[in-house]
């Protein structure tokens, strides 16, 4: 469990480029270089945004929306092979499903956030 004294820019780093996997996208891309990069580059440009309106969301008490952009992201992410990010953003849908604003749910967010920041930064190497 997350220590709540810490902010995310302070946790330790939990992901490895093992963390995820660009096979399912490669293999959709086929030999395609640009177009794969094109690819990640639309999940680093867009992804933080999205998270940033489920915490925007979070914030106003609008449980409906954090449901609808959680949901929105999990093609992406599964494409990107981030499966622990996938599977939090189905606890995500799950919560709200049942209408529940708890501490797990904010824990869950902010996770999310930190694990799509460390990939980021993962994937930006995978197309320098």
């Amino acid at each position: 469990m997350r220590n709540p004294d810490k902010s995310i820019e302070s946790q330790e780093p939990i992901v490895s480029s093992s963390f995820y996997d660009l096979s399912k996208l490669k293999k959709m891309m086929g030999t395609d270089k640009n177009n794969l990069d094109r690819m990640i580059l639309l999940f680093i440009e867009l992804t933080p945004n999205a998270i940033q309106l489920i915490k925007q969301s979070y914030e106003d008490h609008n449980i409906d929306e954090i449901y609808r952009i959680a949901h929105s992201l999990k093609p992406s992410v599964d494409l990107m092979g981030i499966y622990e990010m996938k599977v939090d953003l189905h606890e995500i849908e799950e919560l709200t499903k049942k209408g529940e604003e708890t501490e797990d749910l904010a824990r869950i967010i902010d996770k999310v956030e930190l694990t799509c920041r460390q990939v980021i930064e993962l994937l930006k190497k995978e197309i320098s």
